[in-house]
């Protein structure tokens, strides 16, 4: 009888063992074809703040001047691609931060190396950046409406430096859209460059250039 009631037990024991590890197959396998699913940043960047470190990537064309009508105006003495980089202090109201951009030129016409020992394939500015939420600051002025209250204005100034010749000061524009629910930007920017009166070859100057570009941006914590 004892001998018996072992078996029994053992039994019962391996039965149990076996129902348990069933269930633990078919809950891994029910884990493992499970779809991933995509959960929100814990702090987005939004309208109501974002400080921190940033990154970007930006296509830019330099020209004439800033026309998104005609491409050909902006894009008259080439386009740039490149990236930038910074620190912002943003909460809701006030936009302070500082930034460096620097570009190179994919396309560039021939027309524009203009003298003997001048290059102007890369563009750099290293500034600073002030706006915010101009409602708020100012108090009498309408909320932005439409995909426009994900955005906030602001202005840019600082060194700017075109080639290995023009070296001068940028002021300029910008407007930042918060892309919902994560921790990016696109960023459209103007720059204007004063060059002062630089003389590139015998008979040639040049004063001033207008810049657009188009970026996107990561947002670190």
């Amino acid at each position: 009888m004892k001998l018996r009631t072992m078996m029994l037990g053992l039994i019962s024991g391996l039965a149990m063992m076996a129902s348990a590890l069933a269930g633990d197959l078919a809950q891994a396998q029910t884990t493992s074809t499970k779809a991933p699913v995509y959960t929100a940043p814990v702090n987005p960047c939004t309208v109501t703040g974002c400080s921190g470190f940033f990154l970007g990537t930006a296509i830019s064309g330099s020209g004439t001047g800033v026309n998104v009508i005609n491409l050909g105006s902006l894009t008259a003495d080439g386009t740039y691609m490149g990236v930038y980089g910074g620190y912002q202090f943003f909460n809701g109201t006030y936009w302070l931060g500082a930034i460096a951009d620097l570009s190179y030129a994919v396309a560039q016409p021939s027309s524009d190396i203009v003298g003997a020992g001048f290059g102007n394939k890369l563009f750099a500015f290293e500034g600073i950046e002030v706006g915010g939420n101009l409602t708020a600051i100012f108090g009498n002025i309408p909320p932005l409406t439409g995909f426009l209250a994900n955005a906030v204005p602001t202005i840019r100034a600082g060194a700017c430096q075109n080639g290995n010749l023009l070296k001068g000061y940028c002021t300029g524009a910008a407007g930042h859209y918060f892309v919902p629910n994560t921790r990016f930007t696109v960023d459209a920017v103007y720059y204007n460059a004063q060059y002062g009166q630089t003389t590139l070859a015998p008979g040639q100057t040049a004063t001033t250039e207008n810049r657009g570009e188009l970026g996107f941006t990561y947002h670190f914590n």
